[in-house]
């Protein structure tokens, strides 16, 4: 079996250092400050198998200067390539809280509700999660219900940290 070639590169920002995963230039997976490289690898590996992950110089890649952008505080809205190796329900999820604009939040509750399943509240949790792609699909804006913040796959303080930032 082949080996699929990924690149990656990290970048430092406010909250620390991300870790950035492309497939042929195509953004498919952002590695929060605190998830460990074999995790990352881990992560790769289950949605291709065989892989060879290749350091990039950021420069080399389409999605920094975006993401660049944004912890520098001049871009609000995304407009990257990027693939989605998800279930067709997690995809529907992703693709609507996508849509939350910059600053502002929405419950768990009514994303479920967007997606036409409003008792899904639970797996929309579990799909905003296990987001690939935190920051260009803004997780940290879906909180709960009752305005708790939720969790967060960086940790609680980094959700406030990205909530306060866009304010």
């Amino acid at each position: 079996m082949k080996k699929m070639n990924l690149q990656y590169y990290s970048f430092d920002s406010f909250i620390g250092e991300f870790t950035v995963v492309e497939k042929n230039n195509i953004l498919i997976y952002i590695g929060l400050p605190n998830i460990q490289f074999s995790k990352i690898q881990h992560w790769c590996e289950g949605k291709f198998g065989k892989i060879k992950l290749e350091l990039i110089d950021f420069r080399d890649s389409s999605s920094y200067v975006q993401l660049f952008e944004y912890f520098s505080g001049n871009r609000r809205l995304f407009s990257l390539e990027y693939k989605l190796y998800q279930t067709k329900f997690r995809v529907n999820v992703l693709k609507t809280i996508e849509k939350i604009t910059f600053g502002q939040i929405q419950s768990y509750g009514e994303i479920a509700k967007l997606i036409g399943k409003p008792k899904a509240v639970r797996a929309v949790g579990t799909a905003n999660a296990i987001n690939p792609l935190p920051i260009v699909i803004p997780c940290h804006r879906v909180i709960e219900k009752n305005g708790g913040i939720g969790g967060y796959r960086g940790g609680v303080d980094m959700k406030l940290k990205l909530l306060q930032f866009e304010k």
